[in-house]
């Protein structure tokens, strides 16, 4: 190309950049396709889940999970304006630092790396809680996290999430210091130090320990004779020794005596001795506290061998499953079984508000009979979208979440369980007394006990 070809193209892109004194065409404005102008952005929000998902409450943490993604998948996971996430994670897993093989560097120095990986534990883990609830309280998008089971966990992960204003639906933890002041039951400074950011923000989906306390009391009144009670915690579990002294304070409001004894302990070569204290003393009837061991499994037969013929021998929840009544799974003889008598929040799933419903579209769903644990999920999962879908032009979407669940809009517009606003309770108070019939806990009938020990809000 010669000079002036050059000349020609400079003075092209000159007139271009600076402009021309000629008159230019107007350029058409760009098309805007057709369905980028019907898109609707979504804004995103998050519902997290914690629950152990290894050991002996994975089948129900399951059922929860499955429970929670139903109602999200009926709702195309959608609520009002918002599309809705939901992040299932695990509070049973044990965090472990490994050393990697070593590698050579440039300069032929051996490095080793460390890496993190987490494997199954047989419970929840304190550090798995905590990191989820700090992962949840993270994410700015987070509306809602429902779990722990056990109150332990929940003693750990509900300040965290208080302290980030997020409300927390629990499916399973009963100890009453989570929501109340109970004297004699609770420890000094509960709730108020679970909670630092200060209201409520807990919603407990199942009656508490005080409920189980009077429902235990109210059916060994009326349903098996018993007159003379006593009661020890197996297990540990920070709401195992103070359902015990729940038991203890509620039983006189039922017209039992209460015998107050030391704790059996672990060797299992005395149980048959103290069994035998606890008859000479007029024991006729015994509740066993937090959850199923070795030492829970010998002494519910000591107490069946030594205790007079009759005697109603009582488990609370925790030990309401086959591992305690069944001798295949490691608990009791089949003729010690069919003495025992179990506590539990889990009723027949028609007997729940809705719950015929919800058998009709699981079984649809899943190709399975529902369970009482998914029904749960199923709840937390409605009552957060129904909060949700309730949000106007309010910018913090976490706190108006929170305050539609606690001020009950939720549950008014789904017609389902209230929550005391202040305190979090349900408004259910039944619980269901199960029988063992062949080393089976089968529902025996629902319990509204009408005398309870005074819970006050606050701390």
């Amino acid at each position: 190309m010669g000079r002036a070809g050059l000349l020609a193209i400079c003075c092209a892109l000159l007139l271009a950049a600076c402009g021309s004194t000629a008159p230019a065409r107007r350029a058409a404005p760009p098309r805007t396709p057709r369905t980028a102008a019907k898109r609707h952005v979504r804004q995103t929000l998050v519902i997290y889940s914690s629950l152990p998902l290894s050991g002996p409450q994975r089948q129900a943490s399951l059922q929860i999970e499955r429970g929670i993604g139903l109602a999200l998948a009926r709702a195309h996971h959608r609520a009002g304006r918002f599309r809705v996430v939901y992040r299932a994670l695990s509070d049973s897993l044990r965090r472990v630092t490994t050393t990697a093989s070593a590698s050579t560097t440039g300069r032929g120095r051996l490095t080793a790396a460390k890496t993190r990986h987490y494997v199954p534990a047989t419970n929840w883990r304190a550090t798995a809680t905590v990191d989820n609830a700090v992962a949840a309280a993270r994410n700015t998008e987070t509306v809602a996290y429902i779990g722990e089971l056990d109150s332990g966990a929940t003693e750990l992960s509900l300040p965290i999430l208080n302290q980030a204003g997020i409300v927390q639906l629990t499916p399973g933890s009963g100890y009453p210091g989570l929501t109340d002041r109970v004297a004699g039951v609770t420890a000094a400074g509960e709730p108020g130090r679970f909670y630092p950011h200060g209201g409520p923000t807990l919603l407990r989906l199942i009656p508490d320990d005080v409920v189980e306390a009077a429902a235990i009391a109210d059916f060994l009144k009326h349903d098996t004779g018993c007159t003379h009670l006593a009661a020890a915690a197996f297990g540990g579990g920070v709401s195992a020794a103070p359902l015990v002294a729940a038991i203890q304070r509620t039983a006189p409001l039922y017209g039992l005596t209460f015998e107050a004894t030391a704790a059996p302990g672990t060797d299992v070569k005395n149980y048959y001795s103290y069994a035998v204290a606890l008859r000479d003393h007029g024991v006729n009837c015994f509740a066993l506290t937090g959850r199923v061991t070795r030492s829970a499994v010998a002494f519910t037969e000591a107490l069946n061998a030594q205790l007079p013929v009759g005697s109603a021998i009582f488990g609370t929840s925790g030990l309401c499953n086959r591992s305690w009544s069944e001798q295949a799974r490691g608990g009791v003889p089949l003729k010690v079984a069919n003495a025992l008598y179990c506590a539990t929040p889990l009723r027949p799933v028609d007997d729940y508000i809705g719950g015929r419903s919800f058998a009709r579209i699981y079984r649809a769903a899943e190709h399975a009979s529902a369970t009482a644990d998914g029904y749960y999920g199923y709840l937390a999962g409605r009552l957060v979208l129904a909060a949700i879908s309730e949000i106007g032009a309010s910018t913090d979407s976490r706190h108006a979440v929170l305050e539609n669940l606690i001020g009950n809009l939720a549950s008014t517009a789904l017609q389902t369980y209230g929550f005391d606003s202040a305190d979090g309770e349900i408004s259910s108070t039944y619980y269901e007394i199960d029988k063992v019939t062949d080393g089976v806990p089968v529902a025996y009938r629902a319990i509204d006990p009408p005398s309870l020990l005074s819970e006050t809000p606050g701390g």
